[in-house]
């Protein structure tokens, strides 16, 4: 599923106001939210100096918007090519697909190709059983990596929410209650 299909179902059950202007304004806010808030860390922002690097990404936005993300956080990645699963019908989560349109695309074979991510499954154990290597990068935050989350997960995210939005209240005062 992409963002927009996400922002457009999400606004038809609000009160069917998904409109095509109003899907892409709450897109682009969502773009620009993440450039905002993306920061690259220095031990994978120095890869991009190796010789062949794509981006592989189960992620819900397509190619150019996370393109956008990727440069305004680390611009030596710019026009590094970009796999997005909801672009290219495949995943690396599920079966591996998109690690392997990768190595096909780059004439790379599994035993030669190393894959870093941060997700336990799809980033490491996908990979290692197609006879990739993998090396994983441990999350900075005290939150689970995507496709980790679990039950126990949602009360510190609920506090952490609900902690920005009075913060984000009593910093805009006049501002219509976060909605």
């Amino acid at each position: 599923y992409l963002l927009d299909e996400v922002v457009a179902v999400t606004l038809a059950e609000l009160g069917g106001i998904a409109d095509e202007s109003s899907v892409a304004a709450l897109v682009d806010a969502e773009v620009r939210d993440e450039i905002e808030w993306t920061r690259a860390r220095p031990d994978v922002a120095a890869l991009a100096t190796q010789p062949r690097i794509a981006i592989a990404s189960d992620f819900y936005m397509n190619s150019d918007r996370l393109g956008r993300i990727v440069t305004a956080a680390a611009p030596a990645w710019s026009g590094i090519d970009i796999y997005v699963s909801v672009e290219r019908g495949c995943s690396k989560r599920l079966g591996g697909g998109l690690l392997e349109l990768i190595r096909r695309d780059t004439s790379t074979p599994a035993s030669k190709h190393l894959h870093v991510g941060d997700n336990v499954h799809s980033d490491i154990s996908v990979q290692l059983k197609a006879g990739g290597a993998a090396i994983q990068v441990q999350p900075q935050s005290r939150f689970p990596a995507p496709g980790e989350f679990g039950p126990d997960d949602l009360s510190v995210c609920d506090d952490e929410l609900r902690r920005g939005l009075a913060e984000f209240g009593a910093a805009h005062p006049t501002e219509d209650q976060h909605r």
